[in-house]
């Protein structure tokens, strides 16, 4: 009934404990996923684990920190 196919999702801070399980609720529906995080090695971390789980292209990172504006 519920279905994001087609759509894009960023989360921030997905290097940490929360954002991967936000991240796995909307790859259960079928969502493209970008994570990104200011730890560059925790994000990709994070985004391996999901696309060996969902799909090798389920997810993809990028290093971000949301308090700076060139990021």
């Amino acid at each position: 009934m519920f279905d994001l196919s087609g759509k894009t999702a960023l989360i921030t801070g997905a290097g940490g404990l929360l954002g991967p399980k936000h991240a796995e609720a909307l790859l259960e529906y079928n969502a493209k996923v970008i994570l990104t995080d200011h730890h560059l090695s925790r994000v990709k971390e994070k985004s391996e684990e999901l696309n060996r789980k969902y799909g090798s292209e389920a997810t993809s990172w990028h290093q971000m920190d949301v308090t700076n504006k060139k990021d």
